[in-house]
């Protein structure tokens, strides 16, 4: 993976993710990374839901493009359309008091079963476009695997 600044993809829910990838590799040229299904933890305004992911990475990049299969309310990813850029941080807490201090508002994360951030963590933009902060140390190297063929772990 090339080395890239804090921005490294741009996200859309899509109603059929198959369909879309589809629809992507038609008329971008793009290549995806076989499609992640997951259940994962994620603390909402409401509380910590249960969410039950598919979601995929263009190969190409970066800046790539994620794909998430539409889900429910009150999931973060229940609305079509563009969903959020994507963010390395090499210190999450600090880019979160960053952020913050700028007028973003922290809108949801990926918890463990203890209510820890273990995953992304979104924020919302005085107008209420969406931000992911990533830990890069970490993270990378999951999505490198796998971009690479592997698993996400």
């Amino acid at each position: 993976m090339a080395e890239t600044g804090p921005f490294y993809h741009a996200a859309f829910v899509v109603r059929d993710l198959e369909q879309s990838m589809a629809d992507y590799s038609a008329a971008l040229g793009l290549s995806w990374a076989r499609v992640l299904r997951r259940t994962a933890l994620v603390r909402t305004a409401q509380g910590v839901i249960t969410s039950q992911q598919a979601v995929t990475y263009s190969l190409q990049g970066p800046p790539y493009l994620e794909l998430f299969q539409v889900q429910p309310e009150p999931s973060p990813w229940s609305k079509l359309g563009m969903h959020h850029i994507g963010t390395w941080a090499e210190d999450v807490k600090q880019q979160l008091d960053r952020l913050t201090a700028l007028g973003f508002v922290r809108e949801s994360a990926g918890v463990d079963e203890t209510g820890q951030v273990v995953g992304f963590e979104y924020l919302t933009d005085p107008s209420g476009n969406r931000i992911e902060v990533l830990h890069r140390p970490t993270k990378q190297p999951m999505l490198e695997r796998w971009l690479a063929g592997g698993d996400y772990h």
